[in-house]
């Protein structure tokens, strides 16, 4: 997710630096249009979004993405598999744990002193 919103804000913002004072305008604040899925857009919302898309034909850092995607598609679809899903119960609770140790070995810097403290 977060390639993919890097892609669109590179896009956005090529797009803004290319254009003129005018349709800057029209670019700005179009984000959320991009993110909406179509069917829960009004009318408006539609029409404006498709105007978007057309004046954006130059989408190379989506190009990007999507081969990234291709390129890793067999191990997105082995982690999203029911049977492979760590609990995130689970995995909030390590992170928890992590953050502990780390908050408690502040400023120990002798790996042995670490050792005998027990962290």
């Amino acid at each position: 997710m977060r390639h993919l919103s890097d892609a669109l804000d590179q896009v956005r913002r090529s797009e803004y630096k290319r254009v003129n004072d005018k349709d800057r305008k029209f670019i700005k604040g179009q984000r959320f249009m991009l993110l909406f899925h179509k069917a829960n857009l009004d009318l408006e919302g539609r029409r404006s979004l498709r105007t978007l898309l057309k004046a954006n034909k130059r989408l190379k850092s989506f190009e990007k993405f999507a081969a990234m995607i291709e390129r890793h598609w067999d191990g997105i679809v082995s982690y999203c598999h029911p049977d492979h899903k760590v609990p995130l119960g689970f995995m909030e609770g390590l992170n928890n744990k992590i953050r502990v140790i780390q908050r408690r070995a502040y400023g120990i810097k002798d790996q042995e002193y670490l050792m005998l403290s027990g962290i």
